[in-house]
């Protein structure tokens, strides 16, 4: 958020929404979303794909293109909510993504959030994020990639970015739950492509991440690496041209990170153990309850 932008709460549809509105907000679209908190997201989501729970909101003619993520939660999960107290996704996700700004972390900037006073269902509208998810971009271009050199200086300026965004993300007291390819942009120009620099990592599953009072402990900071092995892992992964050495990459560039200095080959080695031994518990789970690690 800005130094001069403020957000403010707009009651909807006879009481029975709220909205969040940041300043950024397109002024075009605020009267007409404010009326009718559901028509947008329905007027834009897919024929294909008429339950989707993310919708692109094409506002380019005003220089901002916007994405809206619904949320719908079951009678149990709402009361569950209620009990708890706890907020919305949406809005847990909007005031992760303001306090994400103040750092230097990169994550998908929160421009509104409309929830239900009743839990159940909510709205986070985002900027848009240009780019390739972590498993595209991977998919798409490792496979094109003949020469070993070519191919090893790609996934190391990968590793390494990829490493320090979520070593950034911890240290700014901030956790990902689901820290996987798909929730991860990858974000790179023809310059740094033909430099061989770093591309730009981006987060964008703001609401399945909890802001914390410290640094993520030790077994927290775990099971978020553990979570990304697990996408990393995958057939369609390995297809593509990841090695089991890459992961040892990834955990070494995140160590080192964190620290002011080189971290010692054990601590790596301890750390890829551990990592590893979680993200192989995760995936018998999934196969026993007939999911797709992803």
């Amino acid at each position: 958020m800005t130094e001069h932008e403020t957000y403010k709460t707009y009651e909807l549809s006879n009481g029975k929404y709220r909205a969040l509105c940041l300043d950024r907000f397109p002024k075009q679209l605020a009267g007409r979303w404010l009326s009718d908190p559901l028509g947008i997201p329905s007027a834009y989501r897919s024929r294909q794909d008429p339950e989707a729970s993310a919708v692109p909101l094409p506002l380019s003619e005003d220089g901002m293109d916007l994405f809206v993520k619904h949320h719908r939660r079951n009678v149990f999960k709402s009361f569950a909510e209620c009990l708890a107290r706890r907020s919305s996704p949406a809005r847990r996700g909007f005031r992760v993504g303001l306090v994400l700004e103040s750092t230097d972390v990169d994550a998908a900037r929160p421009v509104a959030c409309l929830e239900r006073l009743v839990p159940g269902e909510s709205f986070l509208i985002l900027k848009h994020v240009d780019g390739l998810t972590l498993r595209d971009y991977l998919i798409t271009t490792l496979p094109s990639m003949a020469d070993p050199t070519q191919r090893g200086e790609f996934k190391g300026n990968l590793w390494k970015a990829l490493g320090v965004a979520v070593a950034r993300l911890h240290s700014a007291n901030v956790r990902q739950r689901d820290l996987k390819a798909p929730n991860i942009m990858i974000r790179e120009g023809a310059m740094i492509r033909k430099q061989g620099g770093s591309p730009q990592v981006i987060f964008v599953d703001l609401e399945g991440m909890q802001l914390l009072r410290s640094t993520p402990r030790r077994h927290l900071r775990v099971r978020d690496l553990a979570r990304l092995a697990v996408s990393l892992r995958t057939p369609e992964m390995r297809a593509a041209g990841l090695e089991p050495g890459d992961w040892e990459t990834v955990v070494r560039e995140y160590l080192e990170a964190c620290g002011t200095t080189r971290p010692e080959e054990r601590d790596v080695v301890r750390w890829v153990k551990t990592t590893l031994a979680w993200a192989t518990k995760r995936e018998a789970h999934n196969r026993r309850r007939g999911r797709q690690s992803m």
